[in-house]
């Protein structure tokens, strides 16, 4: 049985618990927000906008030449449509996609050890220079990041159910 009061932390109602996981979202998106168009469109972000300026028939055909997965693609079609190709604008769903993260890694240190492991953890990610780099980057990595946290989170609850 897991024990998330070994702590002596004060959790009465999973209220706190889902306040907390809206406050570790919203700190990495603050923190993470203000610097997030500062460097040009640069490395390999171009290859992003090339992928996001295709119409869906050019977009389909022209992924037989890319390795990497076209979901990211194909979200940041639609995403440039609406809100342009911009520095700010093909960087915003990489610190979305980071900051959902940092929320899933708190959700699971909590549930699967216990509080005070859940808020380490969601403060060493959203102090990374590593994810920090990634959320201002127009790729895959932070969307690639958040599906293996969220894989992660899911394997375990499968594991500890079955249990």
């Amino acid at each position: 049985m897991i024990n998330n009061n070994f702590y002596n932390f004060p959790v009465k109602t999973s209220v706190f618990i889902r306040w907390f996981s809206l406050i570790v979202f919203l700190s990495n998106f603050f923190l993470k927000l203000p610097f997030l168009s500062s460097d040009d469109i640069a490395i390999d972000e171009p290859i992003t906008l090339f992928f996001a300026q295709k119409n869906l028939a050019e977009f389909f055909s022209s992924l037989k030449s890319d390795n990497s997965p076209p979901l990211y693609y194909l979200l940041m079609n639609f995403w440039t449509t609406l809100f342009g190709n911009g520095a700010f604008a093909v960087r915003f769903p990489s610190l979305l996609f980071s900051s959902l993260s940092a929320m899933v890694i708190f959700k699971t240190g909590y549930r699967f050890l216990n509080l005070r492991t859940g808020i380490l953890a969601a403060l060493f990610y959203t102090g990374s220079t590593f994810h920090v780099f990634f959320s201002h980057d127009a790729r895959v990595y932070s969307l690639f990041f958040l599906f293996s946290s969220l894989s992660f989170f899911f394997f375990l609850k499968l594991c500890t159910d079955q249990a």
